[in-house]
């Protein structure tokens, strides 16, 4: 058996370490190219909600869509798959008080239909029918989430009280009972 010299071992030790840094270098680069291009779309489209729910828009589209399958507040767990990802729905999920009937049908609501943005301008360029294929996914996701509503065992998610705007929901239905003791 022939043992290389010295000198051969360390020039390859050498260039196995400029190998990994270069690894490293290039992995550093195109997480940070990623990330840019995510907060380029996460930002704009946070900032949308931000300002649906300040001016009330989001109170009233819960109006729309609480009678068929979800409370009020979802609606910007919804809204947030449907336009930025699905990790930032789950991000929104996570505060809010939902049952487990309202994760599973927000949840198939989002695999059904998410990042529309980025999605819909790849479909773009594959050359498909744009808004033929956004109104199959909306609708889908739209007829999933009633369906699952109807189907899933559980109590039906209650209606939005139409006379007050302010988001208040019925508390029995979308948050648990904080103190757990009966009266009497």
């Amino acid at each position: 058996m022939d043992i290389p010299p010295r000198s051969a071992l360390i020039k390859k030790t050498s260039s196995l370490k400029n190998f990994h840094l270069k690894w490293v270098q290039d992995a550093f680069h195109n997480g940070i190219g990623a990330s840019i291009s995510i907060v380029k779309v996460m930002l704009p489209v946070s900032l949308l909600i931000a300002v649906m729910k300040y001016f009330g828009f989001i109170d009233y589209l819960s109006l729309f869509l609480s009678p068929l399958f979800i409370p009020g507040e979802a609606i910007l767990a919804l809204l947030t798959g449907y336009l930025v990802n699905c990790y930032s729905a789950l991000a929104v999920m996570a505060t809010l008080p939902l049952t487990g009937k309202e994760i599973t049908i927000l949840s198939v609501m989002l695999v059904i239909c998410h990042t529309l943005p980025v999605e819909m301008s790849v479909q773009k360029r594959a050359g498909g029918p744009f808004w033929v294929i956004l109104g199959i996914r909306l609708f889908a996701s739209l007829l999933m989430g009633w369906l699952l509503n109807l189907w899933l065992p559980g109590e039906q998610v209650a209606m939005v009280n139409a006379g007050s705007l302010g988001g208040v929901q019925d508390s029995e239905t979308f948050a648990p009972d904080a103190v757990g003791v009966a009266d009497g």
